[in-house]
């Protein structure tokens, strides 16, 4: 389908869910397993970058629903006003 406004909004969801797996799977390796703080260091920031793609995947569907409602409206004007057609397609005053 490509890399449209929906296919990023589910994207970023994805990528959301699978950082969030990869840093709750480092919080309990080090519950059990003393990880290098390395590790931990890590883990800490994963989050950061899950929230931000958790917050992206409504951007991108409010930008798409804002861009259909923009064409609707375009069709609409351009019936609406059909002796204007020409002059918004031409760019003509």
């Amino acid at each position: 389908m490509g890399w449209g406004l929906v296919n990023r909004c589910w994207g970023a969801f994805v990528a959301a869910i699978l950082l969030t797996c990869a840093a709750d799977i480092i919080a309990w390796a080090n519950v059990y397993v003393p990880l290098p703080w390395q590790v931990n260091v890590l883990s800490w920031h994963i989050w950061f970058v899950a929230g931000a793609a958790f917050a992206l995947g409504p951007a991108y569907q409010l930008q798409a629903v804002q861009r259909i409602e923009w064409s609707v409206r375009a069709v609409v004007n351009r019936y609406a006003h059909p002796e204007t057609a020409n002059d918004l397609n031409t760019g003509a005053a």
